[in-house]
């Protein structure tokens, strides 16, 4: 699997299932205040399930969510690296 899949996975996700407008892949969703505690949490569950990964709680962070391309790199170093 690619970034590039994992980017459209998440962004898929972050529009049409959370219902969240972004405007690119870059974005800063936490700053921006585009992604919240509870969507966090909803967004966390899916890549665990999406991606077959159980993410430490230690390894999390707001910077973990700072936009989809660095949600990517994050899942794809988990899974690959």
């Amino acid at each position: 699997m690619r970034k590039e899949d994992i980017e459209e996975k998440l962004e898929f996700y972050i529009r049409d299932e959370l219902q969240l407008d972004i405007r690119d892949r870059e974005q800063n969703l936490v700053k921006e205040g585009v992604i919240d505690s509870f969507n966090m949490i909803q967004l966390i569950l899916f890549i665990e399930d999406s991606f077959d990964l159980s993410i430490d709680p230690a390894e999390l962070d707001l910077d973990s969510f700072n936009s989809v391309k660095f949600m990517a790199g994050r899942i794809y170093e988990w899974k690959f690296c």
